[in-house]
């Protein structure tokens, strides 16, 4: 799938990482050009039937705080697909400054790490 009006892309360390009986959270950590620091908790729940836990639906809050002290807040709504230890996210993200955006999320579960594209909805 090709995504259009790239605004921001960094990388990420997933800084923990909670399961539970019926959910797994991420917890990620980074700079976004534009935004600044980035907190971001993306709570991951199976589909219907995977067993397999390679597949489902995700919802997130996320904060960043700009380099002038404006700290911001998104609501985040997705899907999101693992392959072995590679994990993919799409997400819808609601930013308290007025932006909507998809949001591309590349994770390595191995290594900890992530790599988000941020495109804006026009």
């Amino acid at each position: 799938m090709e995504f259009k009006n790239l605004m921001a892309e960094g990388d990420f360390k997933i800084t923990s990482v909670n399961l539970g009986e019926d959910h797994g959270t991420l917890n990620m950590r980074g700079k976004l050009p534009g935004f600044g620091d980035v907190w971001v908790d993306y709570t991951l729940t199976p589909g219907h039937g995977d067993d397999a836990h390679a597949r489902g639906m995700v919802t997130a809050d996320g904060r960043a705080l700009a380099e002038d002290g404006t700290m911001l807040a998104g609501k985040i709504a997705g899907v999101w697909r693992r392959d072995g230890g590679d994990l993919r996210m799409i997400t819808l993200d609601d930013v308290s400054n007025g932006d909507q955006v998809i949001v591309h999320v590349e994770a390595d579960l191995r290594a900890d790490t992530a790599h988000l594209k941020v495109y804006k909805i026009d």
